[in-house]
């Protein structure tokens, strides 16, 4: 779910009302939490604090370049600036994905199987980029990942309603809850009074 589709679902309940005038039901794009919004969602001042204290998220353009500069810096890697973006994207994408998966690099050296060992190896010293050097750059820059920021205040939301338990209908659609901060997420929604789920494309008969 996307902003856009957000964006189709609210021309949807116009359609169905033939263009007359209504009350749209507040509509949140799982995955791209929006901050304001969810500031005001949150009635105690604890979780308000938490969305406060947290680092803004580095934005994609710095990240690239930050990333290149970092691979360039790094003998035998690359012949090119234009390849040290290529390398730089293909990171970025990989790294979104592990914190995504809610995972971390601490044991990549223990997930291959021996006889890729050398071959692997080669593999780990490039990714320490990402786990040796790039925390130092976003603590340097004050920032944390855009997916890691997502993923904590989607937690927060969590929390708070886990805590508060609101008794207005609650429903989230159109996710399967892949993602961990999702699912945690949608576990919750089920657990409220009037919480619903929907799952898309569910087959009953399987």
């Amino acid at each position: 779910p996307t902003r856009r589709s957000c964006r189709t679902f609210q021309d949807l309940f116009l359609q169905e009302t033939a263009g007359k005038p209504l009350l749209l039901p507040k509509i949140q794009p799982l995955g791209d939490i929006d901050e304001e919004d969810l500031s005001l969602s949150l009635a105690d001042e604890k979780s308000i604090q938490e969305i406060m204290s947290l680092p803004p998220a580095i934005s994609p353009l710095k990240r690239r370049i930050l990333l290149a500069k970092t691979i360039a810096g790094i003998r035998d890697y690359t012949q090119s600036f234009d390849q040290a973006l290529a390398l730089a994207d293909a990171l970025s994408a990989f790294m979104d994905q592990i914190i995504i998966e809610g995972l971390d690099l601490s044991n990549l050296a223990n997930i291959v199987p021996e006889e890729f060992a050398n071959h692997w190896q080669i593999t780990l010293d490039f990714l320490k980029i990402l786990s040796e050097y790039w925390p130092l750059i976003l603590h340097e820059e004050q920032v944390i990942e855009p997916a890691e920021r997502r993923n904590r205040l989607m937690y927060i939301l969590a929390k708070h309603w886990q805590k508060t338990r609101p008794s207005a209908p609650i429903i989230a659609a159109g996710s399967t809850g892949s993602m961990p901060a999702t699912a945690t997420l949608m576990d919750v929604i089920a657990g409220l009074p009037n919480g619903k789920i929907i799952l898309p494309g569910l087959d009953k008969n399987l």
